[in-house]
Parts: structure tokens; C-alpha cells; sequence
């Protein structure tokens, strides 16, 4: 019967590799996603710094890419 539990649990090594490949690879878009953000950001702040955009820009953009990509998919 220990024989039979360990076949069985063999069987779930493929389901097992695949969760944690579905996690590492939601892990890196999450990062792919703050770099995203963050470098939106820094670039908008440098506009605003050489007057090529108004404040209110920055803001409204800001506040859609941080809620398109940093919400939970």
C-alpha cells in the first residue's frame, strides 16, 4: 500500500511542475510591471521638470498606469 501512495503522488509531480512555473513566471511579469511603472514615472517627472507637460497630465496619467498595471490580475 506505501508502494501504491508514492505512485500516486509521482503522478502529481507534473501538476506541481507547472504551479510553480505559473509562479515564477506571475512573479516576473510583477516586477516587469513595477519597473514599467516606475520608469513611466521617472520620465513624467522629468517632462514636468522641463515644462513639457502640466502637472495635471502627470497626474491623470500616472494614476491610469498605476491602476492598469499594478492592479491583480
Amino acid at each position: 500500500m506505501a508502494a501504491d501512495l508514492k505512485t500516486k503522488r509521482k503522478g502529481n509531480g507534473i501538476t506541481t511542475k507547472c504551479a510553480t512555473l505559473v509562479k515564477k513566471q506571475r512573479a516576473r511579469i510583477y516586477i516587469l510591471r513595477r519597473c514599467a511603472t516606475m520608469l513611466l514615472c521617472c520620465l513624467l517627472r522629468l517632462l514636468l521638470l522641463a515644462g513639457s507637460v502640466s502637472f495635471f497630465i502627470l497626474t491623470s496619467v500616472r494614476l491610469l498606469f498605476s491602476r492598469f498595471f499594478l492592479s491583480k490580475w
